[in-house]
């Protein structure tokens, strides 16, 4: 019990307690950000908003590459340089191929 209280007792702890609200709070500023831009388009344009797949297809080209990035990350240095749990040292066996 002591190193529950002194866990949260210290300072950065409130880094933890509040990690759902910073994760509101950035899917707020984010929706409102991309709201802004679509309305500040559509005032350029008349009230014509554009193709809605050259708004779809800009937004994938941002994502994608750190998408990809992600995704090779965790299936490829994770394994390798990451791991301490219990069955970390098994994953080498269950990735081998078997005969």
């Amino acid at each position: 019990m002591n190193i529950l209280e002194s866990w949260m007792s210290d300072a950065l702890f409130t880094f933890v307690i509040s990690a759902d609200l910073a994760v509101d709070i950035f899917f707020w500023l984010s929706a409102f950000l991309a709201s802004y831009l679509l309305l500040s388009k559509m005032n350029d344009n008349e009230g014509n908003l554009g193709s809605i797949l050259k708004i779809y297809l800009n937004r994938l080209m941002r994502l994608w590459p750190l998408y990809i990035f992600t995704i090779l990350f965790f299936w490829r240095f994770m394994p390798i340089f990451g791991g301490d749990g219990p069955m970390f040292f098994m994953y080498e066996s269950v990735t081998e191929c078997s005969q």
